[in-house]
Parts: structure tokens; sequence; C-alpha cells
């Protein structure tokens, strides 16, 4: 079986301003290896390969935000930066493909934004966070 996982957040998440905050993917819809730690909130495989990275987080307030795709603890790619406007919620979305060793190598994510606010949880049609492997090495 090759490693796949969605996870989401099964809460609310609280964020403050301009600090850049993990986010808590701490559920899971399906994880075909067992290599989502939901206590981390990180997707750590045992397989080498290249893995395609997905995320959304649905943002509430009026902020302008951004994702941040963390490799091994630091960041490795920059999602998007979006302004939600005044009384909006807005979901944003990146996708990346990623290299992992398949030992010590594991992604996070983790957003940023410019005023203290929401990412809305409590369902799996929200925040999210799955990968799956596109090619082994």
């Amino acid at each position: 079986t090759a490693p796949a996982f969605e996870a989401y957040m099964n809460a609310n998440q609280a964020i403050s301003a301009a600090t850049t905050t993990k986010v808590a993917y701490n559920a899971i819809v399906f994880d075909t290896t067992s290599e989502f730690d939901t206590t981390n909130n990180r997707f750590q495989p045992s397989v080498a390969g290249y893995y395609q990275i997905n995320t959304s987080l649905y943002v509430s307030g009026n902020p302008r935000a951004f994702i941040r795709l963390y490799k091994n603890g630091a960041t490795f790619k920059y999602g998007p930066d979006v302004d939600c406007g005044t009384g909006q919620i807005r979901i944003i979305a990146a996708s990346w493909l990623v290299y992992l060793n398949g030992t010590t190598d594991y992604v996070e994510l983790y957003t940023w934004r410019t005023t203290v606010g929401n990412l809305l949880g409590a369902n799996t049609q929200y925040s999210l966070f799955s990968g799956f492997l596109v090619q082994q090495t």
C-alpha cells in the first residue's frame, strides 16, 4: 500500500496576529500506512519518494493570510498570500510536489495572518491537509 493520508482540524483554531502558527490538523479521514501524527500534526512517511502535498485553510475575519509548508521543522515553501477582505471568509489552498527520504523527513503546515482570528475546523469539508506518494525512489 502506498502512503496516502487526509487529515483535518476537529475544532476551530485561534490564530494570533503577525505570528507564524502551526495548523492543528489533528483528526484523520484516512491514513493508509498510519504515518500521519495527529499529536504533532505532521506527516512522516517510511517510503522514500516524491509526494503530492495539498492543503486548504478556511479563514475567518479580514486578514491578509498565507500558508507555509515546513519540511523538517523549517520553512520549505510558501503558499498563496491572500487578502480576505472585510467581513469575508475565504478558503486558501496550496499544493506542492516534495521529496521525502522515507526515514527522517517530515512535513507540517503553518499559517500567518495580519489580524487575530480563527481557522475554521470541526468538519472534513473545511481546513484539510492531504498527501500521497507520486513516485517511489
